[in-house]
């Protein structure tokens, strides 16, 4: 699919994304009724799918407002070929980093289904929350936030530097009491870091696979999905969760390394 820069801009993009999102989230330690608790925490959710669409829609840019459609509603950007890496990588991760744990002590049970999810947001159904995280998220990641940092570096630098940026994106969610990023702060700091470096392996993931796909957000938000209800789906240790990291970073560097022509393309997305 040919790709226009015209009016991406980084900066315009990741600037009101990080101060929306922040604003929001840390605001949410500081008010006592759970109604405006939640409309905060819902408010930084969107924030990058909010900033995305009017930077889009706002603009006078027409090939990258049907670009934006394209990539949102084209089912046949989709390739066949990546459905089984679509469908397979996250849970096959988790499976894998169980298999790993046993020799440190912990159990095969692990795999067992859980019955309830680790957090909860208020009264928002935690399935919802995983769902639109994934949602919100993509549209506005991949919907204009990757975009912007192709103009200026090749894939594999564009992707490592929008892993840092989704990373620290997060940070906030460690001080929103009873989300999943508080709880496991308060097991232990090392699972939080875990998560944050764990977010890097991910996004060259989900990156190649939003590329081999043409650069379809449908693709994007349902892996983000697979992968946030597998991390909740099975009873796996936070231990265990760390190794799944490991293995996420081994297939990173696989997928890097069998798609060199994408990640280390020199070509730039020059402005028209």
């Amino acid at each position: 699919m040919p790709q226009t820069a015209a009016n991406y801009k980084a900066l315009r993009f990741f600037i009101p994304t990080y101060i929306l999102t922040w604003c929001c989230w840390f605001a949410i330690s500081f008010v006592q009724n759970q109604n405006v608790k939640e409309i905060l925490f819902v408010s930084g959710l969107i924030s990058p799918c909010s900033i995305a669409l009017l930077l889009i829609f706002l603009s006078k840019d027409s090939i990258m407002k049907k670009q934006f459609l394209n990539k949102l509603v084209n089912p046949r950007l989709i390739q066949p070929d990546s459905i089984p890496a679509l469908i397979l990588i996250p849970p096959l991760s988790i499976i894998l980093a169980v298999l790993l744990s046993l020799p440190f002590g912990y159990s095969i049970h692990q795999l067992t289904i859980a019955n309830s999810f680790t957090f909860s947001i208020g009264a928002m159904p935690t399935f919802l929350v995983l769902l639109f995280a994934a949602c919100f998220e993509e549209l506005g990641w991949r919907g204009y936030g990757m975009e912007s940092l192709m103009i200026n570096y090749n894939y594999l630098y564009g992707t490592f530097i929008f892993s840092i940026l989704w990373s620290i994106w997060h940070f906030p969610l460690f001080f929103v009491e009873n989300s999943y990023h508080y709880n496991i702060l308060h097991l232990n700091p090392l699972y939080a870091l875990n998560f944050m470096v764990g977010v890097i392996p991910f996004a060259f993931i989900i990156n190649w696979l939003w590329k081999k796909n043409n650069y379809s957000i449908l693709v994007a938000v349902c892996f983000h999905f697979i992968a946030n209800i597998t991390q909740e789906l099975f009873m796996v240790e936070p231990v265990t969760k760390c190794i799944q990291t490991i293995v996420y970073l081994f297939f990173a560097i696989c997928i890097v390394y069998r798609n060199r022509e994408i990640f280390f393309d020199e070509h730039r997305v020059t402005q028209s």
